[in-house]
């Protein structure tokens, strides 16, 4: 799959939240959710078209979004948790727990995919590593745990759409990619799914 797709399919995890609340915690899924879940889906269909209707159908789903979907909807999982326990727990013993699990999981995945491990790389290569481990996994984990203290699950995977975004303009900037005409109107919808969530959220707010 592209970053674009990726970062857009990932993006749906705002509409997970609310399916994956009922079905852990048997809150209940209301018409307006309902709504918006229907338009996400649509819009994701419409964004995994790579090119149109007839070469979707001839080369069904691409590898990649299926298994971004299925992220998609584990970070829905996750947010959700974190909102569970971030509270009642420290939020560094919360943030060592999860990056200890996740280095654990990779580490076992790298056996079973027998995948060749060498220390032999660049000083650019381990500086990626050290970006990559520090900042964009430690220190996100850290501060997602802190902050879901003070907001719900929901509101958490809104401002997390900025993430796509973001990702969208780097793929147009750095690796020239473009969303044809199919897509963007798959990412209308799903937006269009997430401002009805949002509108859900504010109104039972007041």
């Amino acid at each position: 799959t592209t970053a674009s797709k990726s970062a857009f399919i990932t993006g749906t995890s705002v509409l997970w939240v609310p399916f994956m609340a009922m079905a852990l915690f048997r809150t209940r899924l209301e018409g307006r959710t309902l709504l918006s879940g229907c338009a996400g889906l649509a819009g994701l269909f419409l964004l995994v078209m790579e090119h149109g209707w007839t070469a979707f159908w001839a080369e069904g789903v691409v590898r990649g979004d299926a298994l971004t979907l299925v992220c998609a909807a584990w970070v829905a999982v996750h947010l959700l948790l974190t909102k569970q326990y971030s509270a009642n727990h420290d939020t560094w013993v919360l943030t060592a727990v999860q990056l200890t699990v996740v280095a654990v999981l990779s580490l076992g995945s790298s056996f079973v995919w027998g995948e060749e491990r060498s220390f032999a790389y660049s000083a650019e290569t381990y500086g990626a590593i050290v970006f990559l481990g520090l900042v964009a996994t430690a220190f996100n984990f850290w501060a997602l745990t802190f902050a879901q203290r003070f907001t719900t699950a929901q509101r958490t995977a809104v401002i997390l759409l900025f993430e796509p975004v973001f990702a969208v303009g780097a793929a147009w900037m750095v690796l020239g990619e473009m969303l044809g005409m199919l897509q963007w109107m798959g990412v209308a919808l799903i937006l269009g799914g997430v401002f009805v969530l949002e509108a859900r959220t504010k109104r039972d707010s007041c």
